[in-house]
């Protein structure tokens, strides 16, 4: 039930750019990995949902180093 109320708020933050929208879907990753990769036994073993997770944080974290970069080299 967590999850079904965070999800919208983070799809929403995200689509708005705000800050917060990457806490929240970063608060949702969590979770659901913690689901899946601690409790297997009650949730069951969705490695595809981790994986995707992860790479999505990956991608996002490229991306802030890309901007982060490239504002430096502005700033020079």
């Amino acid at each position: 039930m967590t999850l079904a109320v965070l999800f919208p708020f983070a799809a929403s933050g995200l689509w708005m750019l705000a800050s917060w929208g990457f806490v929240i879907w970063f608060i949702c990753a969590a979770i659901e990995t913690t689901m899946y990769v601690g409790f297997p036994e009650l949730f069951g073993t969705r490695i595809e949902v981790v994986v995707s997770h992860a790479l999505v944080a990956l991608i996002y974290a490229a991306f802030r180093l890309v901007f982060y970069i490239r504002a430096r080299k502005q700033e020079d």
